[in-house]
């Protein structure tokens, strides 16, 4: 939401996943994120999602997770941001690693 409501872009896609996507919600400048709402139940797998990026060419892909899944590196044109969140381990040969607590 700080996004949204900072940064005001056009178009927000926000995807629902865990092992397989299991929503993808557009976010337009004026709507509501507040009603947007997850289904995913743990375990993780990342390539349906970053190979929704490599058909969507989105501006940049933030993904936010604990980093426990099998590595994918497809070839993407779009810059990754992984948000990660208790694996201070977690390392990625593709975009840019963001460790919190």
């Amino acid at each position: 939401s700080y996004i949204h409501e900072t940064m005001k872009p056009t178009l927000m896609t926000i995807i629902d996943f865990d092992t397989t996507i299991k929503k993808i919600h557009k976010i337009h400048e004026g709507d509501s994120i507040t009603e947007v709402s997850f289904t995913g139940y743990g375990g993780t797998k990342i390539e349906e999602v970053l190979d929704w990026g490599v058909a969507n060419n989105p501006t940049a892909l933030l993904i936010f997770t604990d980093g426990y899944f099998s590595q994918y590196t497809p070839d993407i044109a779009y810059p990754v941001m992984w948000i990660i969140h208790g694996n201070k381990d977690f390392n990625y040969p593709i975009g840019e690693v963001v460790h919190y607590d």
